[in-house]
């Protein structure tokens, strides 16, 4: 009998190993509702946009981060997203530009940080409803130290940029 007892607990004592070894995996989910007032477009060189940016223009906003209640509606408030978009070359045609972000999330925040290159034409327009981006995390601290993976919006109501802010649903997937 007591043989038996020490193979399970070496049994035991193996299982634990890898278990606490493996990556730690989080999935996040939240409704994100664009903050219109926070919300501004910035024409650094003064160059009179004409409804275009040029290079050193830039975005930044916030919007909030609420619980998912049933059918896909906002519950209780429970995070922040502030933003900045800096263009850094544009042309008639393209664009490049770098996304910073950091989410307030309970019990910690995330940070994305990202580059990304168009063409104007392409990607003209407000959203629609379905569109979907995703944008690598970088890190996170707090609860989230360690951590990195995507976040991943998806429209669910389209803003106007004026009087509308844009609904969204946001998944966080963090893993360590």
């Amino acid at each position: 009998m007591k043989r038996y007892a020490v193979l399970f607990l070496m049994a035991m004592m193996v299982l634990v190993i890898p278990t606490s070894a493996q990556a730690k995996t989080l999935k996040l989910s939240y409704i994100e509702r664009e903050t219109l007032s926070a919300s501004r477009f910035v024409d650094a060189d003064n160059s009179g946009t004409n409804g275009a940016p040029t290079s050193g223009d830039y975005f930044v906003g916030a919007s909030n981060l609420y619980a998912i209640k049933a059918h896909n509606k906002p519950g209780k408030r429970v995070g922040k997203v502030t933003f900045k978009v800096i263009f850094s070359e544009v042309t008639q045609t393209t664009y490049k530009m770098r996304l910073t972000a950091k989410a307030t999330l309970p019990g910690g925040h995330v940070y994305v940080d990202n580059t990304q290159t168009g063409k104007v034409s392409e990607d003209e327009g407000p959203s629609q409803m379905g569109d979907v981006e995703r944008y690598p995390i970088k890190r996170g601290d707090g609860r989230y130290k360690g951590y990195t993976g995507s976040v991943t919006i998806t429209v669910l109501k389209p803003g106007d940029d004026q009087q509308t802010p844009e609904i969204s649903r946001d998944v966080f997937k963090l893993k360590k």
